[in-house]
């Protein structure tokens, strides 16, 4: 089994470093743009259908990749990225700057989002549930639609694990005990309306794509 090595944040917390390691974290953008993570990311902006005027959160945003893509395709839109990692906020932070963006950049958790009820259009994720566990996960779905908008929706793409593959899915070296990981996460946090849109297989396991849509429901 594989050592997970944690960091602790500024409250004692400790999460999970992109890529595993401090020390790989200068390693994480072109292993991500090697094994198409990136692609992934651009196709989960597509499906935002992003517009003028939207305020969007990043929850998880690492090193601050699809921050910046949407900042490239959307240079009018507001989005703030959020994150545990103060080594990977700083890589994000100096990545802005020579792209010449300007962009907001707050140190936290996904499970206790720093920010006002009804605040964002659009909230991200992107491989980063599958880092946390179920209890982690519930309480990041319920403060992300805390923070939407009614009618904004949330955008996630992560591991997923289906019936055929769940046997080669592993969570910090641990390998899945259910199949489908991230709808079960969905459907334990009781929310009434989200599409799984498809997935893809990858040499990692299949990757699954979900809207999660803020409804009066959801209130």
């Amino acid at each position: 089994m594989r050592e997970i090595q944690h960091t602790t944040a500024g409250n004692g917390r400790k999460h999970l470093p992109p890529a595993g390691k401090k020390w790989l974290l200068g390693l994480y953008d072109p292993l991500s743009k090697l094994f198409g993570v990136n692609k992934n990311r651009r196709k989960l902006i597509e499906l935002a259908r992003l517009q003028e005027g939207h305020k969007a959160l990043d929850i998880g945003c690492g090193t601050g990749t699809l921050i910046l893509n949407i900042k490239q395709r959307y240079p009018d839109i507001e989005i703030i990225g959020l994150d545990p990692d103060s080594h990977a906020l700083a890589l994000a932070r100096w990545k802005a700057k020579k792209a010449g963006f300007q962009i907001s950049l707050d140190k936290g958790f996904s499970d206790n989002l720093p920010y006002p009820d009804l605040n964002f259009d659009r909230v991200f994720s992107s491989f980063m549930l599958h880092h946390l566990d179920m209890e982690q996960n519930l309480a990041t779905l319920r403060e992300a639609l805390r923070v939407l908008k009614l009618n904004g929706v949330m955008l996630l793409v992560d591991f997923d694990a289906q019936s055929h593959d769940a046997g080669k899915f592993v969570r910090h070296g641990r390998k899945a005990q259910r199949p489908s990981i991230i709808e079960e996460v969905i459907r334990t946090a009781n929310v009434p309306k989200f599409e799984r849109l498809f997935e893809k297989p990858t040499i990692f396991g299949t990757i699954g794509y979900y809207l999660i849509h803020k409804s009066p429901k959801n209130q």
